[in-house]
């Protein structure tokens, strides 16, 4: 048996089954390892489909794995099935399990207009994303791991995420490119409350609002119209090269151990100075028109012996 209703106590061989067969609130653990068979799937569809449910599926420590030979995927643009697919209004949490897409499926875990909870878990070895969090979804997690996956979590289409507890190992661990103007959804956000990543950017046409307030990041990249807040956590390298429009500002209680740069663009860019990474000295507004920085309220650090060059 691969899985077991906790509520019912029925014993299943098919984890499909399992799934189809829980009702909202149940959990569904584990019992052995499960192979998915991605069979005649196309590049939008997951090995294991989600629709409408509502449950936890906790791995009690077991893998979750893609077939090899039953993937199939396109050379040339990459399309191919993902792993599992969370969509059609479900509501799920995963928990103390890993997602392996075994080198073949395209992501690990795709959310489409769903909410998603994942706490104690790993996803490796995807071609693509370890989570692509789209269409209105909610992502939060708890704890989450990536290794091995060409890029670690895309946030897109009016999602939102919240990151409690992670390390992810891709060098593009987090891009929000969470564009509404070509899409009838909301602006979408992304909350990093701790963890570890790389680099974290904003690309494409992304709008809405980026909030980090704890972690530990090498770069935080503002490349599109998003508002970036950062409050918290420690983090190598600010950059704002966006050039048209969009906001990134460090307020106290954010560290920064390296560079902060901004480009100026038609449009205004708020950014605050950190001298020595340690604390906010000045804010600077840059002008388009004029391709100046004006220093704002203040044009001398406060802390003695600093300067702005």
């Amino acid at each position: 048996y691969y899985a077991i209703n906790e509520r019912t106590s029925k014993v299943y061989t098919d984890l499909n089954e399992a799934i189809s067969e829980a009702s909202d609130g149940d959990t569904i653990t584990l019992l052995d390892d499960v192979v998915l068979d991605g069979t005649n799937k196309q590049d939008t569809e997951g090995a294991l489909t989600i629709s409408d449910k509502e449950f936890t599926l906790n791995g009690n420590g077991h893998t979750i794995s893609a077939q090899t030979e039953t993937f199939n995927f396109d050379q040339s643009t990459g399309a191919g099935p993902s792993l599992i697919n969370v969509q059609g209004n479900s509501d799920v949490t995963f928990e103390n399990v890993t997602l392996d897409g075994s080198g073949i499926a395209k992501h690990g875990l795709n959310i489409n207009s769903a909410a998603v909870t994942l706490d104690g878990v790993t996803i490796t070895n995807n071609r693509w994303y370890a989570v692509v969090d789209n269409n209105d979804s909610t992502l939060t997690v708890d704890g989450l791991t990536t290794t091995g996956n060409q890029w670690g979590v895309n946030i897109d289409k009016g999602a939102e995420a919240t990151f409690n507890n992670a390390d992810i190992g891709e060098q593009a661990s987090i891009v929000y490119e969470s564009a509404y103007t070509s899409y009838e959804g909301g602006e979408g956000s992304l909350t990093i409350k701790g963890g570890t990543y790389n680099t974290v950017k904003t690309q494409g046409s992304a709008y809405g609002n980026v909030a980090i307030t704890g972690g530990r990041i090498d770069t935080v990249q503002n490349s599109a119209a998003a508002t970036v807040e950062i409050t918290g956590g420690t983090i190598r390298t600010v950059i704002d090269d966006n050039n048209t429009s969009g906001q990134t500002s460090i307020e106290n209680g954010a560290t920064v151990t390296g560079t902060v740069s901004i480009a100026l663009g038609s449009g205004d860019c708020l950014l605050q100075y950190v001298v020595d990474g340690v604390t906010v000295y000045a804010s600077a507004m840059g002008n388009a028109d004029s391709g100046e920085v004006d220093m704002g309220y203040t044009t001398t650090p406060t802390k003695p012996g600093s300067t702005f060059d």
